[in-house]
């Protein structure tokens, strides 16, 4: 799963997947602590193309989106939506809706071997339902 998280539900149409996409961008951007500026400056384009990525104004070609993984080191499958078939939901978006976007920002910052650790204690927790 994506270390980076967007506020949306899934998309349910084609415009709605281009905000979906600039959204993750700008979370996982946010979340690394990455300026519109400094990412700008990484991909090649000015600050206000960013903005227009961000808000899902321009779609961010494929391209572009590779670009834009690297400079976040992240995947670029992580932008865009998975849908769960099942519950109709992005269990990512349903994730940050339930308040745990303060939570990843804060696991953004331990150490992979910390990141593992806590992994496993989350399994855990969710062996006792």
């Amino acid at each position: 799963m994506a270390d980076c998280f967007a506020t949306e539900p899934a998309p349910k149409s084609a415009e709605d997947a281009d905000r979906f996409a600039g959204q993750m961008v700008r979370a996982c951007r946010q979340a690394r602590g990455i300026s519109q500026e400094a990412l700008a400056d990484k991909i090649g384009v000015s600050f206000q193309q960013v903005q227009k990525y961000e808000r899902g104004d321009n779609r961010i070609s494929i391209s572009r989106l590779v670009k834009i993984a690297q400079a976040l080191s992240a995947n670029p499958g992580d932008f865009i939506p998975a849908v769960d078939e099942a519950a109709g939901a992005n269990p990512v978006a349903q994730g940050m809706a339930a308040g745990a976007g303060p939570l990843m920002r804060r696991f953004l910052e331990l150490s992979p071997a910390r990141r593992a650790a806590l992994v496993a204690v989350a399994d855990a927790l969710a062996g006792e339902r």
